[in-house]
């Protein structure tokens, strides 16, 4: 593949449609950093006329930008070929901006009016499973703001400190109301559906064990007090305030880790070290092209 033509060189519907595809397979093996670069690509040379065309791509880059942390702005879901996607991934996304699990739950489970719309498409596991431990983060953000006092003494060398009570009195609300909302309809709540699993209620080592991945995945910088039952921010004044400090924007996080650009996506070559294509010129492919059946 390496040896192919720079994807430049073909019409540019040849390049949309190969984007897409290449994007939908890295984003069915999870590589979905990789899977992002070709669709946005894919939907950036995709003519505005294309509505069902930018559609289907929009779909998946949506997707792909929330796994990774990334909220698509109004100004995107305003524009006419995401008029149908707009009611089906907006509650997602205030779930995920909020950290309301239970909200978030719900629009992903069975009970939500788009339930099989998110199934047929092949976004529903990678969103409720990928996209769930960032609702998580954001919980803990939140119940952070909620909490946490600025202390009176600015010399204080005390680093600022989430109470991990906090954060368990706020996901059982949100287990509580996820058990609400099934019993209205006569129904169990599915293991999957669950916070941990099904009615089982989280209790604080879920929690701790929970912030402890978190900062394992660099979504959260700081370490766990196991003795105290709390979650310590580093670097707060070197940062700019433990918002800062303690909770990095889950985007940058995610772009460094994969640490990828247009020429690390299998598949797409570029055209970095390529023969340039000129006006009236010809494009040299020897060494490039082989016969058929040259092996």
């Amino acid at each position: 593949m390496q040896n192919s033509p720079p994807l430049a060189l073909y019409p540019a519907s040849h390049r949309v449609t190969y984007l897409y595809y290449l994007g939908r397979f890295l984003f069915s093996n999870t590589h979905f950093y990789k899977a992002h670069l070709c669709l946005q690509s894919a939907y950036t040379q995709c003519h505005a006329q294309c509505i069902n065309q930018r559609r289907n791509i929009l779909i998946y880059l949506i997707t792909t930008s929330l796994i990774l942390g990334r909220h698509p702005s109004p100004a995107l879901l305003a524009r006419p070929e995401a008029a149908t996607l707009y009611p089906k991934f907006a509650p997602v996304i205030a779930a995920m901006r909020t950290g309301n699990l239970a909200a978030y739950r719900h629009a992903l489970g069975p009970t939500s009016l788009h339930h099989d719309w998110f199934l047929r498409r092949g976004i529903l596991l990678p969103l409720l499973y990928r996209g769930d431990v960032l609702v998580w983060r954001s919980l803990a953000r939140r119940s952070f703001l909620l909490t946490y006092h600025v202390p009176a003494d600015t010399t204080t060398r005390k680093a600022p400190t989430l109470d991990l009570y906090a954060l368990l009195l706020a996901a059982q609300l949100c287990q509580r109301t996820l058990e609400a909302q099934v019993a209205q309809q006569g129904r169990k709540l599915q293991p999957s559906m669950g916070l941990i699993s099904g009615s089982l209620m989280p209790d604080i080592t879920d929690v701790e064990a929970i912030v402890a991945s978190l900062v394992a995945q660099d979504l959260l910088h700081g370490f766990v007090s196991h003795s105290l039952k709390r979650f310590a921010i580093l670097g707060a004044k070197q940062k700019g305030g433990a918002l800062a400090a303690g909770f990095p924007a889950p985007w940058g996080v995610m772009k460094n880790r994969a640490g990828a650009g247009e020429a690390d996506v299998p598949g797409w070559v570029s055209g970095s070290g390529r023969p340039q294509v000129r006006m009236g010129g010809v494009v040299n492919l020897s060494g490039i092209a082989r016969p058929v059946g040259s092996g």
